[in-house]
């Protein structure tokens, strides 16, 4: 059952793979067919040939939709680098691991104007509910449950204090607070040992957060993720992100 599961998700969900392959024009609409649905509802006769005008009509419309996706559509690869084009929607210089599952997955790592970490991070606790029950949370290669069980410890902020919390301190999206007094530093661009890391939340600063070793270990995952990657890399971690299935996981 889980395979058959993953496998329909997989066949189902838009992959960002797809893009290249469309981009240059070796995909796309290729064949045109047209059915009066109001007589042959299982579309077994094409009519195309005996309504040219209606056909004509529609396939202006399909084109002109098809073409303003594209139109919004990323561009990797070696286009990319010809044509100097940089990652669609991502303007600013973050990129790591867990920056391309941001992306891939449209989760709301920026605060709105006046928006408190607490309200971002229930923004991002119902978006990840609703990919994880529709099986469509995507993860880049160099994640996987640990780190992405890591960063829900890390963005829950409204849970008891015995769990999570670090945004309350470590704010989105440089998960760290360079303006208070003493400034928090950042997670990103980290490299904590199990071991120090433990040490870490067990000093005073982090009195109010109990992770078990478990949760420790994802948090430490979640650390790693926030590395930066080079401009290719970035891209290939977007590229090649497939879905995780959360069903049967121990949460």
């Amino acid at each position: 059952y889980s395979k058959l599961r993953g496998e329909f998700v997989t066949l189902n969900s838009f992959q960002e793979r797809w893009i290249p392959l469309i981009k240059t024009g070796t995909g796309g609409i290729t064949r045109l067919e047209l059915f009066d649905l109001s007589k042959d509802p299982r579309q077994l006769k094409n009519v195309i040939d005996e309504h040219p005008d209606v056909a004509q009509r529609m396939e202006d419309q399909l084109r002109n939709i098809h073409q303003r996706v594209l139109d919004d559509a990323p561009i990797w690869g070696k286009h990319a680098e010809k044509n100097g084009a940089g990652i669609h929607r991502l303007d600013t210089g973050r990129r790591s691991t867990f920056d391309a599952f941001a992306y891939v997955n449209r989760i709301p790592i920026e605060p709105d104007e006046d928006e408190s970490q607490a309200i971002l991070s229930g923004r991002i606790a119902s978006r990840l509910a609703n990919q994880e029950g529709r099986v469509l949370i995507k993860l880049p290669p160099d994640m996987n449950h640990y780190t992405y069980y890591g960063f829900r410890l890390a963005a829950a902020s409204t849970v008891s204090s015995a769990t999570g919390k670090c945004v309350g301190c470590h704010s989105l999206p440089s998960f760290g607070r360079a303006s208070s007094d003493p400034a928090v530093p950042s997670l990103r661009n980290k490299a904590y040992s199990l071991g120090r890391l433990q040490k870490l939340l067990a000093n005073e600063t982090h009195h109010n957060i109990a992770l078990d070793k478990q949760q420790t270990i994802q948090l430490l995952a979640f650390i790693y993720s926030l590395k930066d990657l080079s401009e290719n890399a970035f891209r290939e971690a977007i590229i090649e992100a497939t879905v995780l299935d959360t069903s049967g996981d121990q949460k």
